[in-house]
């Protein structure tokens, strides 16, 4: 037995037990469609991970430019220097994990 059911913004089809979801013009299987939602979902944390580091790099940048961080003594500035670098390593690391997970 086959039939079609609405639901949001694409059509499931059952076809011989087996739950079909639209892609496009064609349907492919639900365990399919459930394993690219999950990929989905991780490549959204990923980026929303990779924003955020981002954001904090750019707010460190800014603060190195500070006359607080002048006044810091040459322990702490080192210090600051290395997170910073570590942070820009992380987001490195988190744009190669987006780019081969994309493509």
């Amino acid at each position: 037995m086959e039939g079609n059911v609405n639901y949001l913004d694409f059509i499931t089809k059952k076809n011989n037990d087996q739950i079909l979801i639209a892609l496009g013009n064609k349907f492919i299987p639900q365990e399919v469609s459930d394993e690219m939602k999950e990929e989905n979902e991780r490549l959204d944390r990923l980026s929303a991970e990779r924003e955020e580091l981002a954001k904090k790099i750019t707010k460190l940048k800014t603060f190195m430019k500070s006359d607080t961080y002048k006044q810091l003594d040459d322990f702490d500035k080192t210090i600051l220097q290395e997170q910073k670098h570590s942070m820009k390593s992380y987001k490195r690391a988190l744009d190669l994990r987006l780019k081969w997970t994309i493509y």
